[in-house]
């Protein structure tokens, strides 16, 4: 059996812009915990990619930094 994250097509990854005056812990608990999320459910690496470069790709668009995605998934590595 082979699991990984479903998207809609018509999903528009819109997550909390970057410039947000939300605290930069929750910005940071966001994106751990899609990456989490990410993890326990693809079943195989290649899915976690696929889902993983997707997201980063929409955080840096809302103007997060790279930086900012290293903070949060550091310590999360796929199985």
């Amino acid at each position: 059996m082979n699991t990984k994250i479903y998207r809609k097509e018509a999903a528009a990854d819109l997550y909390i812009q970057a410039s947000s005056a939300h605290p930069e812990s929750l910005k940071i608990g966001l994106i751990k915990g899609e990456v989490i999320r990410y993890i326990s459910l693809c079943l195989q690496e290649k899915g976690f990619n696929k889902a993983w470069n997707r997201f980063a790709k929409a955080l840096r668009e809302r103007g997060y930094t790279a930086q900012q995605l290293g903070k949060a998934s550091e310590g999360l590595d796929y199985h």
